[in-house]
């Protein structure tokens, strides 16, 4: 499968763009910090939840300097309503703003939906709360956060499956 990017993730599913992230999280078994917080891409190459939709024509260092925590980040606010469950928890972490400002120039159409914003919101929260130094809790903290996702937006995702296809790519590199 092509890799979705912000750019084209209105052409995927929620379940596609969910196992993407997924995928590169599980892979990738640690968080994207610079050191001291999250951050969007690293200079290791990793990526978090949300960095890993960014293409790189679209991604630039100073969308990090936004990034301090989810929690220290509240100033965007949804202007569309909040329409599935647990959606206000992620209304106001760090990839709203960008998606915000991803969709301000853009037609509406092309704007991504205010449900994936919260959906890829929700990815990113289980990221920047995922840290541990021990590769096993990290995974671990992986499954058990993206089986609440899939539960409250009611997405199909067969996380065993997953797990066996990264395990799989890796053994066959």
């Amino acid at each position: 499968m092509k890799t979705i990017t912000l750019e084209t993730i209105n052409q995927h599913t929620e379940t596609e763009v969910l196992t993407q992230i997924f995928k590169h999280l599980y892979k990738q078994n640690a968080q994207s910090t610079d050191g001291d917080i999250c951050v969007y891409r690293n200079d290791e190459g990793q990526s978090c939840a949300a960095g890993c939709l960014f293409s790189d024509e679209m991604y630039q260092a100073s969308v990090n300097d936004r990034l301090e925590s989810y929690n220290s980040l509240n100033s965007f606010k949804a202007q569309e309503p909040i329409e599935n469950p647990g959606a206000a928890d992620f209304e106001g972490n760090a990839f709203t703003s960008v998606a915000g400002a991803f969709n301000a120039g853009l037609d509406l159409e092309q704007r991504i939906p205010q449900r994936m914003i919260n959906l890829i919101s929700a990815t990113q929260h289980v990221h920047d709360s995922a840290y541990d130094d021990d590769a096993i809790a990290f995974r671990g903290a992986l499954i058990a956060g993206f089986t609440d996702i899939s539960t409250d937006f009611q997405i199909p995702l067969d996380l065993p499956k997953l797990i066996a296809e990264v395990e799989n790519e890796h053994t066959s590199v």
